[in-house]
């Protein structure tokens, strides 16, 4: 608790105009947008089992047994790649029990709910290559701050290999998909 911290991603009050193509600073202070990664690991059922009675009802059964109180909290708690996401994964004596530093999960779980609570948080986009796109930028980004070349040329590096990314997969497809993610 007395050497890491956790918080929701910072703010900018700068931010980019679409329609000018130019950065624009707010007048009331930084926009925050935490952004929503993965939202940790799932538990799917999927519709292979939908023709058979028997496996349906094992898979559910099986989802809901691994996203129950008890056995989501400690996937959650030890390394598993699972978030909390449950309201009964804040509370902070389980996790102390489980050995966490009260300080230390305290500023953890808050991080993680005034971000999952934030009302403009950024939901990662389900599309298709959604880890191809981030894997070009890492890469990219990993050349910037090794000072291969400067962030712009970084920035359009990223733009020109998603672009292709984009078109390889199918422009129209991900346009449609992407679009129905945001609810539009």
């Amino acid at each position: 608790g007395d050497v890491v911290g956790f918080d929701i991603l910072p703010g900018s009050d700068d931010v980019y105009n679409s329609k000018t193509g130019r950065w624009d600073t707010l007048p009331g202070g930084p926009n925050y947008a935490p952004n929503m990664a993965y939202i940790g690991w799932g538990v799917y059922v999927m519709a292979r089992v939908d023709s058979n009675s028997k496996k349906r009802k094992a898979a559910w059964s099986a989802a809901a047994h691994l996203g129950g109180k008890d056995i989501s909290l400690w996937a959650s708690a030890y390394p598993s790649g699972f978030q909390p996401y449950r309201n009964s994964h804040f509370n902070i004596d389980e996790w102390v029990n489980a050995g966490y530093d009260r300080a230390f999960i305290t500023s953890y779980l808050e991080s993680e709910s005034n971000s999952y609570n934030h009302p403009n948080a950024a939901i990662e986009p389900r599309i298709p290559g959604i880890f191809q796109y981030y894997s070009v930028a890492e890469d990219e980004l990993s050349k910037i701050y090794a000072g291969k070349y400067d962030a712009q040329t970084g920035a359009n590096n990223i733009a020109a290999a998603w672009e292709k990314l984009t078109d390889q997969i199918g422009r129209k497809k991900q346009v449609a998909l992407y679009r129905a993610s945001l609810g539009l």
